[in-house]
């Protein structure tokens, strides 16, 4: 595990680092069936072969951005923990990459904990809010769950991570923050099984690069 802060989010340097490197946001594709598998086989491949598509900055994106550093505050005061923002985090295989939210260190250094934020509307917000039971992790959205995974893939030592939901919008103050707390024990197999297919995905990639190199 390779932790780099010295790369600026979304800056030339940040988004070069990411070429031809499986993202939490990018592991959901991974995980998909053949077809989108394949599809996303070449998206990636195009990356350092064409000029990078800009980024759609959607609204929910927007308030993401405008709503995070309140999330943080909220977090922080109720759990009374300073949270770190690493940029970049390069899993020990090289081949996957995570740009955590937050990180939290235990008194030794060691990151045992990591907070991944959304800021969501009500309905999404209602709806996770039913959430009680250790199983009902698997509610959660496919691509927000294998970004979730990606966690524990890049962070050696990482013990849970809290699934921290913030929307100030709620009229009732018990209604704007909800908190799923996830341990590498609940999700082992779908980890092992995600290490597994990231493998098996690299090795189609590099065969499918001296392909169109020969």
């Amino acid at each position: 595990m390779k932790i780099l802060n010295e790369l600026v989010q979304s800056s030339p340097q940040w988004l070069d680092s990411r070429v031809w490197k499986i993202s939490g946001t990018k592991l959901a594709s991974v995980m998909a069936w053949k077809k989108a598998v394949d599809t996303f086989m070449f998206e990636l491949l195009s990356e350092s072969l064409a000029p990078l598509e800009e980024n759609f900055i959607s609204p929910a994106m927007e308030r993401w951005t405008r709503l995070e550093p309140y999330a943080i505050i909220e977090y922080e005061r109720k759990h009374n923990e300073k949270v770190e923002q690493p940029w970049l985090i390069i899993a020990d295989h090289s081949f996957s990459i995570c740009s955590p939210d937050w990180i939290i260190a235990n008194t030794e250094g060691k990151y045992t904990k990591a907070l991944e934020i959304k800021c969501l509307g009500a309905k999404k917000m209602l709806k996770y809010m039913l959430a009680k039971e250790p199983k009902d992790i698997y509610k959660i959205e496919k691509t927000y769950y294998w970004q979730i995974v990606n966690y524990f893939i890049c962070l050696n030592d990482l013990e849970e991570l809290t699934f921290f939901l913030y929307n100030p919008d709620m009229y009732e103050e018990k209604f704007q923050i909800f908190e799923m707390v996830i341990k590498r024990d609940q999700i082992e197999k779908d980890i092992a099984k995600a290490k597994s297919s990231i493998l098996e995905f690299e090795g189609n990639f590099n065969k499918l690069i001296l392909d169109l190199w020969v």
